[in-house]
């Protein structure tokens, strides 16, 4: 998760985080196809991957209200 530090900003209320999705997107499929990588093998490695991350989000108990 260090690499999200790059896309991620504090949300305007204050209260949490936003995460700019859409230009980690962009920078993802610019790298790949920088990397000469079809479309089919993007898919197929970004299913893959997709299927296998687990996440597990937790509130510190000191932040909930």
């Amino acid at each position: 998760m260090e690499g999200i530090n790059a896309y991620s900003r504090p949300a305007p209320d204050g209260k949490g985080v936003t995460v700019d999705v859409e230009r980690m997107c962009l920078d993802l499929i610019t790298v790949m196809k920088a990397s000469g990588a079809t479309k089919e093998i993007f898919l197929d490695m970004v299913s893959r991957m997709f299927d296998e991350v687990r996440v597990d989000v937790r509130i510190p108990k000191r932040a909930k209200n």
